[in-house]
């Protein structure tokens, strides 16, 4: 088992502030060339679920801009090239699609089914493509909002009627989508879960790679392999795998066996991994694996809900703390960044959005 440490790990340099221009030059193994990400789009919530909004970051000077569009008590943010995708749930299902700059009014809206859910959102073959949760299709629309194409996941789907579409990647002009599988209606229960590749051209579908219990894309260490978390929540039954597309082998990098918790998010750049865990008394960790050694270290335990991780190309882990369960006195909420290759925090107090963060999306 991996001892947590409770507390923070803090590097020693100096405290990131906004303006401070915290390690942009950063050339370890995740960013050895920065490619053009510059800004960080935050989808913030309030504490009850009840209201939503949308903050950025330059990635650079880490000045914030706050409650620059509403959005429902329940969102995400996606990027999809220069453009970001909001995706309202909690029975207000729309994608948003915004000019990052221009927040008063959505370049594109289009209402979802209802309940549908919507998990993720990528342009692929001059459509935007939707992932709705709680259907058996992919969804597509043209730069107009008009519904163009379906992919049919029908074959995926229990008796709860739907086949749990979630995170999607773009490879080579196709879709690779995380098709999770889980029974609705036996109490959230494993069904399966697979990975399959959608042809954006023919909507055609076919399996890449069986990933059981339900499959999230989590990035990859190149551009011909795939990191994929598995696991449901509550059960020591996941794992974080890379899948390598041109040989077909997979190699499992972590288990939730091995840490005695849940992995609950994790993200891959390069060779550098940061993955959170949650213990049964609520109580999260923080991560990190040098994946060509296998080194691992626990940077921290807070008493916050950490909702998800992200890493830049600075090499930089956003994470997103939350109000959480936990019965030790609250840890602090807002934006923790970590250096991924040494798992050294840069802030000793986290960056404040008006609203508790719940996920980082980079343009």
């Amino acid at each position: 088992m991996i001892p947590l440490i409770t507390g923070l790990l803090v590097a020693c340099m100096p405290t990131v502030e906004p303006d401070s221009n915290p390690n942009p030059q950063h050339t370890g193994d995740t960013a050895t060339e920065i490619s053009g990400e510059s800004l960080g789009v935050i989808s913030t919530i309030a504490n009850d679920y009840s209201v939503g909004a949308i903050a950025t970051v330059d990635l650079s000077s880490l000045a914030i801009q706050d409650t620059l569009a509403p959005t429902s008590g329940d969102t995400v943010v996606r990027a999809l090239d220069t453009e970001i995708a909001v995706l309202n749930r909690l029975n207000t299902d729309t994608l948003r699609i915004y000019t990052p700059g221009q927040w008063d009014a959505p370049d594109l809206e289009v209402a979802l089914p209802d309940l549908a859910n919507p998990q993720d959102a990528k342009n692929c073959g001059g459509n935007t493509w939707v992932s709705l949760h709680n259907d058996t299709q992919l969804v597509a629309f043209d730069p107009h909002g008009r519904q163009v194409a379906t992919a049919d996941l029908s074959p995926w789907a229990g008796t709860d009627g739907a086949a749990e579409p979630a995170s999607m990647t773009v490879v080579d002009g196709a879709l690779l989508v995380a098709v999770q599988e889980i029974a609705q209606d036996d109490a959230w229960s494993a069904d399966g879960g697979v990975i399959v590749r959608v042809d954006c051209t023919t909507s055609e579908v076919e399996v890449l790679v069986t990933a059981s219990p339900s499959p999230v894309l989590v990035g990859g260490t190149s551009p011909n392999t795939l990191g994929i978390k598995t696991g449901l929540y509550g059960s020591l039954d996941g794992s974080v795998l890379l899948y390598d597309m041109t040989t077909g082998q997979q190699e499992i990098l972590i288990t939730e066996a091995e840490l005695s918790a849940d992995i609950t998010a994790a993200s891959i750049r390069g060779s550098e991994m940061v993955f959170l865990t949650a213990d049964t008394d609520w109580n999260y960790s923080i991560h990190c694996m040098d994946i060509s050694s296998g080194s691992l270290v626990t940077a921290a335990t807070l008493s916050t809900f950490l909702a998800d991780v992200a890493i830049d190309e600075y090499g930089r882990a956003w994470i997103s703390a939350r109000e959480g369960w936990s019965s030790e006195s609250p840890s602090e909420p807002g934006l923790w960044l970590m250096e991924a290759s040494t798992c050294e925090l840069l802030n000793e107090t986290p960056l404040h959005t008006t609203l508790p963060p719940y996920n980082v999306a980079f343009l």
